[in-house]
C-alpha cells in the first residue's frame, strides 16, 4: 500500500480508547462515509466506515473492582473503482476492480483508580486487491492479505471529575456549578506486523509503523439538576506526534527505529510542532450543554506540506435527553431517557495555501448511535 492509501486505513484509534469509552459507555455503533481525494473528482473513489463498541464497569458487580473492560469491532473499505486493463500497445482488453479494506478487532480495560490507566490491544486483518491480473513475467495478481497489531496506553489525571460521578454520591448539591479538569497522555504503537508482498519477496516493503504520542487537556464547568449530572460547556485541546519508524538506506533496505522514534516532546507535542521527520496533530474542541460540539484542527510535518486544517462540528440528543430526564415526572423516564445519545458528526479538511491539494474538500460524515451510564 502507498502511504496516501495507508493514511486512509489506518485511521483506527481503538488500541486504548475503548478502556475509556467503557468508563461511561455501554454500547456504540458508528457509520462513516468519504469521498477520498474529491479533488481527482472521481466518483468511485470512497470510504465507507463501521464500528461497534461494548464496555462494562465491572464496579457495579463489584465494588472493590475498579476496572472498566472494552471490545470494539471496526471495518473499513476503501474503493479504488473500476480501471481499464490494456495491452502494450493501448487496445483496451477489459476491466477490473480496485480495493483495500480491514477488519480491525480491540480489546481493552481501564483500572478506575485515582490515576485513570487504560491499556488496548488491537488485531488488523488487512486486504489490498490493487490488480486480480498477472503482467508480464509475473505470475501472481497485484493483491496482499496481512495483519497487523496496534497496542497503546493512556494515562488519565482527573483532577476534578471529567467523567459523570457515581449515582451513589451523597455530597451532591443541585444547580451548584462544579469544576471539571482533566489531564490525559497516551503513547502508541501502531501497524506491528509482516512486510507487504504483492508479487516479489525480494521487493518487499514494510509497513507503516507508527509511534504516537500526545497530550490531552479538557476544562469545563458542570452541575448537578436534581439527579443528573450535567456538563455545561467543556473545551478541551490535544497535541499528537506521529513518527513514521520506518528509515531506509540508499541500498533499499530499511529499519525500525525504536519507539518513540524521532519525537521530540517539547518541540513535537507541547509546542505542538511538526517537521521533515514527525508530524504533529492538534485540536481544539468546545462543547456546549452536551448538545453541540465544535472543532478545529491541523495536521503538520512529514508529509503534510502544506499544513492540512480540518474544521467540523456534532449535533446530538444526549443533553436534551438529560434535562428531560432531570425534570420528568415519570419514573420510567427518570431512570432511562438519559442513558441515550444519538449524534452526528460533520468534518472537513483544507488547505489554504494550495486550493488544488488532493486532500483540500474532504468530508468526512458520520451518524452515531450510544448507550451509557448502565
Amino acid at each position: 500500500m502507498n502511504s496516501e492509501r495507508w493514511h486512509v486505513c489506518k485511521k483506527n484509534r481503538f488500541s486504548a480508547k475503548s478502556g475509556t469509552f467503557a468508563a461511561t459507555d455501554n454500547f456504540s455503533f458508528a457509520q462513516t462515509h468519504v469521498k477520498w481525494l474529491p479533488q481527482f473528482n472521481f466518483s468511485d473513489l470512497y470510504v465507507n466506515s463501521g464500528a461497534i463498541s461494548f464496555g462494562y464497569d465491572l464496579s457495579r458487580l463489584n465494588s472493590r473492582l475498579p476496572l472498566h473492560v472494552g471490545m470494539s469491532l471496526m471495518q473499513l473499505y476503501l474503493n479504488l473503482g473500476t480501471n481499464v486493463w490494456t495491452d502494450e500497445y493501448g487496445n483496451v482488453l477489459g476491466t477490473f476492480h480496485s480495493s483495500e479494506y480491514y477488519n480491525a478487532y480491540n480489546v481493552s480495560a481501564q483500572l478506575n483508580i485515582r490515576l485513570k490507566i487504560a491499556f488496548g490491544v488491537t488485531y488488523k486483518q488487512v486486504t489490498s486487491n490493487l490488480s486480480p491480473l498477472s503482467v508480464g513475467s509475473e505470475h501472481r495478481a497485484n493483491t496482499f492479505q496481512g495483519h497487523a497489531t496496534d497496542v497503546g496506553l493512556l494515562l488519565r489525571f482527573p483532577f476534578f471529575p471529567a467523567s459523570e460521578p457515581s449515582h451513589h454520591n451523597k455530597k451532591r448539591k443541585n444547580f451548584a456549578l462544579l469544576p471539571i479538569l482533566d489531564i490525559s497522555s497516551g503513547v502508541a504503537l501502531n501497524n506491528m506486523g509482516a512486510e507487504v508482498i504483492y508479487i516479489d519477496s525480494r521487493r518487499a516493503d514494510p509497513l507503516p509503523r507508527q509511534a504516537k504520542l500526545g497530550l490531552a487537556v479538557t476544562a469545563g464547568l458542570a452541575s448537578w439538576i436534581h439527579h443528573v449530572f450535567v456538563k455545561w460547556v467543556q473545551l478541551s485541546y490535544s497535541s499528537e506526534a506521529n513518527d513514521l519508524l520506518v528509515k531506509r538506506s540508499e541500498d533499499g533496505s530499511y529499519a525500525y527505529q525504536q519507539v518513540p522514534g524521532d519525537i521530540n516532546i517539547l518541540n513535537h507535542i507541547l509546542l505542538a510542532k511538526g517537521d521533515e521527520k514527525v508530524i504533529n496533530r492538534k485540536g481544539t474542541e468546545l462543547n456546549i450543554m452536551e448538545i453541540v460540539s465544535i472543532r478545529a484542527g491541523s495536521s503538520y510535518g512529514d508529509g503534510f506540506w502544506p499544513r492540512i486544517q480540518s474544521a467540523g462540528f456534532s449535533i446530538g440528543s444526549r443533553g436534551i435527553l438529560k434535562a428531560v430526564s432531570a425534570f420528568a415526572n415519570h419514573s420510567f423516564m427518570r431512570r432511562y431517557i438519559n442513558h441515550f445519545d444519538l449524534r452526528y458528526n460533520w468534518s472537513r479538511y483544507s488547505v489554504r495555501e494550495e486550493k488544488d491539494h488532493p486532500l483540500e474538500g474532504t468530508t468526512f460524515q458520520s451518524l452515531s448511535i450510544n448507550v451509557y451510564g448502565f
